[in-house]
């Protein structure tokens, strides 16, 4: 399996990941609970898959592959700032809204996926 596939298989991890994520957070919205230990490892670890999704893309661009499509980057960027971001504003939260806007945030990430996927076509 070299480097191309791994990150096409990896994005298909990634999506659904961060659908089942945003599908826990939501569900925890409903049942009333706050952010739980639990829910910020999920969170934690779906950052960490960006990442490791981010390195085999800057390998692939080194060795001379690209995207079809520039703004697959783009995705890739928003993928990465997003859930440190809202973090940021957020200045931590960790009530029941803060649990809705995580899973929300967790399938917009999803979409964003599905984006990326759609412009990843290596030429």
């Amino acid at each position: 399996m070299n480097l191309t596939e791994i990150h096409s298989q990896l994005s298909n991890s990634f999506m659904l990941y961060f659908g089942i994520a945003g599908a826990l957070g939501l569900v925890a919205y409903v049942r009333g609970k706050n952010m739980q230990a639990s829910y910020w490892g999920i969170l934690i670890l779906g950052e960490l898959l960006i990442v490791v999704q981010g390195v085999l893309g800057f390998t692939l661009s080194a060795q001379g592959f690209s995207p079809a499509r520039g703004v697959h980057i783009l995705y890739g960027i928003v993928s990465l700032i997003t859930l440190p971001g809202y973090f940021a504003i957020s200045k931590g939260r960790d009530d029941n809204r803060a649990t809705f806007a995580y899973g929300l945030i967790c399938l917009f990430l999803v979409g964003v996926g599905m984006r990326a996927t759609s412009t990843a076509i290596f030429p």
